[in-house]
């Protein structure tokens, strides 16, 4: 262990002690991954605004993880509620809503986990799972995609990460 690591682990731990369980370290520098506070609230809000079925889809999931506690970063709160917008306009099909998200929760998922947050990154993971198959099974039937491509690069992607 490097000092420069030590002393970013002593910080990291000092940190969580005080600040709580989301705090986490990403590529050296510390940052707070939001969880039921402004963030998640955010969307909540936003599906309210954005009363329709992307919405509505949306609400009952974000629901259940400010039960739980469940982290989420800024980047991705923010892609979602960008998501409900442009659905909500016209220029945004709800599969490709569904694609972007499962690509966001699943570079949260790889962060989290790699940062030792089992928890939050099996969850993220989970979502992104859940967020793909809702883009395959809508998508598949109205463009020409490549699921199982895009399935590969993921599982490699999830794969080559967590080494």
């Amino acid at each position: 262990m490097t000092a420069l690591s030590f002393i970013l682990e002593i910080d990291y731990n000092i940190r969580k002690y005080t600040l709580g369980a989301n705090y986490h370290i990403a590529e050296g520098d510390v940052y707070l991954m939001d969880s039921t506070t402004d963030v998640r609230k955010e969307i909540q809000a936003a599906c309210e605004k954005y009363d329709n079925l992307y919405a509505r889809l949306v609400q009952p999931i974000n629901e259940m993880l400010i039960e739980i506690n469940a982290s989420i970063s800024e980047e991705t709160a923010k892609k979602i509620i960008h998501n409900l917008e442009a659905f909500d306009k016209g220029e945004k099909y709800i599969a490709d809503c569904h694609f972007d998200e499962s690509q966001n929760f699943m570079s949260d998922g790889i962060r989290s986990l790699q940062q030792g947050d089992l928890s939050n990154g099996a969850l993220q993971i989970f979502g992104a799972g859940l967020n793909f198959a809702s883009y395959a099974s809508k998508a598949a039937g109205h463009k020409n995609v490549h699921i199982h491509e895009q399935m590969n690069e993921a599982f490699h992607l999830i794969i080559n990460e967590l080494k």
